[in-house]
């Protein structure tokens, strides 16, 4: 007689990794230490309802099915592989990288103007920017400070700021 009481508990540690590998793509990566902690609970919740799913298919397997062997109290054996298979879960979830940020897309006019001066500053060419409202070129200064400030500046002011560069752009 064949008994398939090693191979059920198995199949529920594969689904138990495809559902953390989809839970760690819902995530999106650890987002600090609440990331980790929360990825932590939820694989060991999944470990838990993973477990109580296996000692039904195998009490199945045992009753209804007969394909599984009842070896009394030898039988819970096949029972906890999910349970310890919660730090692989939680090592899945914590694999995929963290979400990007998002894109901006919604550059104003004016915004579009700046990033052209600021682009054109840091390329070290001539400004040719204009401010939309009121028409005068941009001005871009850079502020003698640690931390890379360059200003910009128009006469009506909505394209006037601060803004500092990163290291990348300095």
């Amino acid at each position: 007689m064949n008994d398939l009481s090693p191979l059920v508990p198995w199949l529920f540690v594969v689904v138990g990794l495809a559902l953390a590998m989809y839970t760690g793509k819902l995530m999106r990566g650890p987002q600090g230490v609440g990331g980790i902690v929360t990825a932590g609970v939820l694989a060991a919740a999944l470990g838990i309802a993973l477990t109580f799913a296996t000692v039904w298919a195998h009490s199945a397997c045992v009753t209804s099915v007969h394909l599984c062997v009842s070896r009394g109290d030898e039988n819970m054996s096949y029972w906890f592989h999910s349970l310890v298979a919660v730090p692989a879960f939680w090592l899945v979830m914590l694999a995929f990288p963290s979400a990007e940020p998002a894109p901006i897309e919604d550059l104003t006019e004016h915004d579009s103007a700046v990033v052209a001066a600021l682009e054109q500053f840091r390329n070290q060419e001539r400004i040719t920017s204009h401010c939309p409202s009121c028409g005068a070129t941009l001005e871009v200064e850079a502020t003698p400070t640690p931390q890379s400030l360059s200003r910009t500046t128009c006469r009506c002011g909505r394209c006037s700021g601060t803004f500092q560069l990163g290291p990348q752009n300095a």
